[in-house]
């Protein structure tokens, strides 16, 4: 009966279409699920990345807690030099201030406030006068005495950690647990007109050598604080690129205190930073958004990160697969009815079959995962039509072609391990290789799939991933790879670095390490500019990469300092000749368009296990080893050696001792009088340091003038002497003398830099010397050469001093320059003097020299004169002045002679009368 068959085939139907509602919605779910698990691993992957990312920042303030703690009195230079040679706001330009606040007692601070006022370094730094802030009587107090940068930070300097509840309790904690702690969200000063929100980052400092156990003993030993300001949102911005914040946007909160069981509950206060532009509007979506939330501390404080997606699945991604199951299931109840009809009726059972078989065909393919079906001997057997659109190949092609020749030679290993699992009946998720398209390239695809072993069939889905893979390579690359460069980082290369020792130590093999130093990149950067000695850097890196090995690894500590880690010694390799390929590959000049330069610089190598046993004694030898490598002249390599690192530490107490020597006024000056050849008189004087040293005795300038140029303090060493002169100068002229010339040295970075004009200035308003009486000198010639000592030696001209050159007639100095240049007096090296009773020719060449100057209307003043013989060959000549032993040592001003008085020897005035030779 015809209502028979309606119900027969309704009820076959129904059966079917109940079976694959249950099915859709089980595929349902599993597709919400693994998009929200994607989402939370997005999400908890970027929190992740920030969480190191602030830890790496931990790892570079902690380097300045070391030195505060074996310094504990640190002097402005010592902690200006060690932030500006780690580079730490190159690489953390979110850090706003970084200072020193030692811990003081309220006896002790007014012997402080006079101590800092009578610092010339804080002087020649700029910092202003030292108050604490806020006022008011505490027990103790913590303010900062040393703050950088210095722009805009005036207000940082003085500021008591200890006033103010927000940072005092950030501090004890710091202070107890002897971790660094950052405080609640506060505004610094910088932002005081914004709501910029910024957090204070304490580390605790303990004296040297005191045992910090316990939470009594870590008190006692407490000496002070490294307080650093960052603001969040600058911090953020260089962490993640726009790029990957546009991809994820989220919402980061501060959440209270680690001390606290829990977290606060979240309020709008409480938001540190947010790439969210504006409020989601779900009104035209059926569903509310996927959120993802993670908590994680950073310093001591729980971070809240809260991220959205308006819409959390396409309507294709959403309901696809289950209404495509849904439609497969009603069509194979409707062939189901249809076949069991036919069976019933024996009428037309092929036709009605294939009819059913095309309508599950044809919504098979309306999917746009690549489903497929693929046979145990490597073939596809059925693919939906996303696979022809994907690949881009013809369905008859992708159905002929083994598997093996469309996956990329490197995955081929581990897919057909992927499919050996599913044959034994594993099913697996989240398998990834690449497939190979039409056009040549490859895509990433991520595989789901299960087997019927029986019928030796694998039943898959997959998903192109690319864009996601590269999304993820591009947040890696940003949290371990130098931006500059792209060689990897100094976090990057210590985990290489720890990993290679820990596994050379249990294969007991040797490794070693290269630790690189542009020489001279300072004047590149100086007299061309940060961009041009970026360019420089790159070039550097890529030479680099010629020369290593696969199994090297290089990277870009910071600044200008490479390493190499050459973790494979075996056979011939030689870790010196390595080392002398990449000066030679180094060297090769550069154009960097403003002029072509010759890169140069030095190496030091050190080996494991025999240098050092672990990543940090390791370095320290190849660092010992390339300064070692900078004293013996520089672009060549040096293999450490122990008695480095007694140099290294002998090093390390001149630069201490020079430092306490400024500081505590044991400089001093001496001065050489310059000798008219014609009277024997006194006609000026040159202006020598002199270093009294408490146990050394008088220390020479040749022992510490590359010291304090090493640790950037030249300019103020110069400094000193320039006002230390004039003022001697100014009251020789009171007690009575006859004005004359004083000569002072001035270093040639001191002569470029813009400071040198107001400084000068300054020195003869407080002195009251005439300009015309100052001569400043200038050894390296080359460097009236550049733009920037070109414009400072003719507005010192202007303003009435006189430019003289030293040494005249070696390194960068020639004949040809007194034409090109402005100088008022050229100082004849003494090489020229010793071989003139010798030599004919060399009274021949003085002349010339002499003859030139006086052409060009310079005076000229010869050093080193040492005899009688070359006082009359001078004379002879046409020499104006000359500064000799023959006629007097440098001595104290108190023991300068008397303008009146020859300084002839009386002996040699009586054998030159002697002999009828009338010089004076």
């Amino acid at each position: 009966m015809p209502s028979s068959k309606f119900l027969r085939q309704l009820s076959v139907v129904t059966l079917f279409l109940v079976v694959s509602a249950w099915v859709a919605h089980v595929a349902y779910s599993y597709e919400k699920d693994a998009h929200a698990r994607e989402f939370r691993y997005q999400a908890e992957s970027l929190a992740g990345h920030i969480q190191t990312q602030m830890k790496r920042f931990f790892v570079a303030i902690d380097g300045i807690r070391g030195l505060a703690s074996t310094h504990p009195d640190l002097s402005a230079y010592e902690f200006r030099n060690y932030l500006y040679n780690a580079d730490l706001f190159g690489q953390f330009p979110a850090v706003r201030a970084v200072a020193y606040a030692p811990r003081i007692g309220v006896d002790d601070l007014p012997l402080l406030i006079k101590r800092l006022a009578r610092d010339p370094e804080r002087q020649y730094l700029r910092y202003p006068t030292f108050t604490v802030a806020p006022e008011g009587l505490r027990q103790e107090y913590f303010p900062a005495t040393l703050v950088e940068p210095r722009a805009g930070n005036d207000k940082v300097y003085g500021f008591d950690l200890w006033a103010l509840p927000t940072r005092r309790h950030a501090a004890e904690r710091a202070r107890d647990s002897g971790r660094p702690i950052m405080s609640a969200p506060v505004v610094l000063s910088q932002d005081a007109d914004s709501d910029i929100k910024s957090v204070l980052l304490l580390n605790p400092v303990y004296a040297a050598g005191m045992p910090t156990q316990t939470l009594q003993e870590r008190r006692d030993a407490h000496i002070g604080f490294i307080p650093a300001g960052f603001t969040i949102s600058y911090a953020l911005q260089q962490i993640l690129t726009q790029e990957s914040q546009q991809i994820l946007p989220f919402s980061l909160y501060d959440a209270g205190s680690t001390e606290l069981a829990q977290p606060n509950p979240l309020a709008a206060a409480d938001l540190l930073y947010s790439t969210v532009t504006a409020p989601a509007d779900h009104s035209t979506h059926d569903q509310p958004p996927q959120e993802a939330s993670v908590t994680f501390t950073v310093g001591g404080r729980y971070w809240h990160l809260i991220t959205a997606r308006p819409l959390v699945l396409t309507w294709m991604e959403q309901y696809a697969t289950a209404v495509l199951i849904v439609l497969l299931g009603l069509a194979l109840g409707a062939g189901a009815a249809r076949l069991l009809e036919d069976i019933l009726a024996s009428r037309d059972t092929r036709k009605r079959l294939q009819f059913a078989e095309s309508e599950v065909d044809a919504f098979f393919d309306m999917s746009v995962d690549m489903f497929c079906v693929v046979s145990f001997d490597g073939y596809f057997k059925q693919i939906n039509r996303a696979w022809v659109s994907g690949l881009k190949f013809d369905q008859e092609y992708l159905l002929q072609t083994p598997l093996k020749e469309l996956i990329h030679p490197d995955d081929l290993l581990s897919s057909q391990q992927v499919m050996h699992r599913l044959q034994q009946g594993e099913t697996i998720t989240d398998f990834r290789n690449r497939y190979r398209t039409r056009s040549g390239e490859y895509r990433w695809l991520s595989w789901r799939g299960t087997a019927a072993p029986g019928d030796r069939l694998i039943f898959a889905v997959a998903r192109d991933v690319t864009t996601k893979m590269a999304n993820e390579k591009r947040i890696q690359k940003l949290a371990y790879f130098d931006p500059l460069t792209e060689l990897a980082n100094r976090s990057n290369f210590m985990d290489q670095l720890h990993r290679e020792i820990s596994l050379a130590r249990r294969q007991h093999n040797r490794l070693a390490i290269f630790y690189i130093d542009l020489d001279g990149f300072k004047d590149v950067n100086d007299s061309m500019g940060h961009e041009t000695g970026d360019v420089l850097l790159q070039q550097v890196a890529e030479r680099l990469r010629l020369e290593l090995r696969s199994s090297d690894f290089a990277a870009r500590l910071g600044g200008d300092e490479f390493c190499i880690l050459i973790n494979d010694l075996s056979g011939d390799y030689s870790a010196p000749a390595a080392a002398q390929r990449i000066l030679q590959e180094i060297s090769s000049p550069v154009d960097l368009g403003i002029r072509t330069v010759t890169p140069r610089a030095s190496i030091g190598i050190a080996y494991f296990p025999e240098d050092g046993e672990d990543s940090t004694s390791l370095l320290r030898a190849a660092d010992s080893a390339m300064y070692s490598a900078k004293f013996a002249g520089k672009h060549r390599y040096a293999c450490y050696q122990p008695h480095m690192t007694e140099a290294a530490m002998e090093r390390l107490q001149m630069e201490q001792e020079l430092r306490y020597a400024i500081e505590h006024n044991q400089l001093e000056l001496h001065y050489q009088p310059q000798i008219c050849l014609q009277t024997g008189t006194l006609k000026g004087v040159e202006a020598l340091v002199r270093w009294r040293h408490p146990e050394k005795g008088l220390i020479m300038p040749l022992q510490f003038i590359e010291t304090a140029e090493r640790l950037r303090i030249i300019d103020a060493l110069g400094e000193w002497v320039l006002n230390t002169a004039c003022t001697q100068a100014q009251r020789w002229s009171q007690s009575g003398r006859e004005r004359f010339t004083i000569a002072v040295n001035i270093s040639p970075l001191h002569f470029e830099d813009p400071e040198l004009l107001p400084t000068v200035r300054n020195a003869l308003l407080r002195s009251g010397l005439p300009p015309e009486y100052l001569e400043l000198e200038i050894t390296e010639t080359r460097i009236l050469q550049t733009q920037a000592g070109q414009a400072n030696a003719s507005a010192l001209r202007r303003m009435g001093v006189h430019v003289a050159v030293d040494d005249f007639g070696t390194g960068y100095s020639s004949l040809q320059l007194l034409q090109q240049l402005e100088i008022d007096t050229i100082k004849i090296d003494r090489s020229f003097i010793t071989p003139l009773a010798e030599q004919p020719e060399a009274a021949i060449l003085l002349g010339t020299i002499v003859g030139a100057a006086h052409a060009f209307g310079a005076k000229v003043v010869a050093e080193g004169v040492e005899t009688l013989e070359q006082a009359r060959i001078l004379h002879g000549v046409g020499c104006n002045l000359v500064q000799g032993y023959y006629f007097c040592h440098p001595v104290p001003a108190l023991e300068l002679p008397s303008g009146d008085q020859s300084l002839y020897p009386k002996e040699s005035a009586v054998d030159t009368a002697e002999k009828g030779i009338h010089i004076i």
